[in-house]
């Protein structure tokens, strides 16, 4: 049995070194207590519980890719009629979230279903072999898009706020206080929540493992990644970024960018800045 203040999950995972989405989970997970049904959709972190071990120290169950929001839908009805206060994390990855899961998860949330679903976005499928995903970025490569990837990058935070009455927020690994203030905010909500969190992968995106953190800090220090939170129809932004940086420093980084050209690498600075304005100019600032 898990004690009140030990984290819920254990150390010593089969990951990748570096794996950004086993920051990310630690981390938002680092909120809740011993009173908690932690579950997943299928994905790489699938991997924390394959039986008949598991890394987690409260009760733990994976769904499939497409009904996961259904599923634990049930879940959490089954426990208000028992009139059991536990709390419910779910997480998952972009495929998961972004795609194939993505009817059920609007679902839950259109349901109120008081859940805190997490998405670490790696922007690919990266348990099956890196193909792209709705959540890749434009021109990056993956085994599907050898030649980069043609379409832009779904906005799943829009889609989320669209669902009204909702707790939902951006984070980043290299911001973990912020993160951490998140996930507090969405469990305490009282409503749905829904936190995306980018997840470097040194496997899909062709880097040494040691930069996982630098890339996520360079992802908001470019604008490639907005922080904010939604709650109650309004935005606020949680980190203001007053100079970015050119956006090339983050891909550079990266193999699945090693191929850009010079107007591509402008192409993704323009859409870049064009997204940051939107967000900003409908947001309120830090004080």
């Amino acid at each position: 049995m898990v004690k009140e203040g030990e984290p819920l999950l254990c150390r010593g995972n089969p990951f990748c070194p570096g794996c950004g989405g086993l920051i990310a989970v630690r981390v938002v997970s680092s909120v809740f207590g011993k009173d908690t049904v932690v579950s997943m959709n299928a994905g790489c972190l699938g991997a924390m519980a394959i039986f008949p071990l598991t890394a987690w120290k409260v009760p733990y169950t994976m769904f499939t890719f497409s009904h996961a929001g259904g599923a634990i839908s049930g879940v959490e009805v089954g426990l208000r009629k028992k009139n059991k206060e536990m709390d419910i994390f779910l997480y998952g990855g972009d495929g998961g979230i972004f795609d194939i899961g993505l009817q059920t998860l609007s679902a839950a949330l259109e349901r109120g279903h008081q859940v805190v679903y997490m998405c670490y976005d790696n922007e690919a499928y990266m348990n099956t072999g890196v193909q792209r995903s709705g959540a890749t970025p434009l021109f990056s490569k993956t085994k599907t898009t050898p030649g980069g990837k043609q379409e832009r990058k779904k906005d799943i935070m829009k889609i989320i706020e669209a669902h009204g009455d909702v707790y939902a927020a951006t984070g980043s690994i290299a911001y973990p206080h912020d993160l951490i203030r998140k996930a507090r905010r969405a469990r305490e909500s009282g409503k749905p929540a829904f936190i995306h969190v980018l997840a470097p992968c040194p496997t899909g995106w062709e880097y040494d493992t040691h930069l996982t953190v630098e890339l996520a800090r360079l992802a908001v220090e470019t604008g490639f990644t907005v922080l904010y939170e939604y709650e109650n129809g309004q935005r606020r932004i949680t980190k203001l970024v007053k100079e970015r940086k050119p956006v090339e420093e983050y891909l550079s980084e990266q193999g699945r960018f090693s191929h850009l050209s010079p107007d591509q690498v402008t192409l993704i600075q323009a859409e870049i800045d064009q997204r940051y304005d939107e967000i900003i100019s409908r947001a309120s600032l830090p004080g």
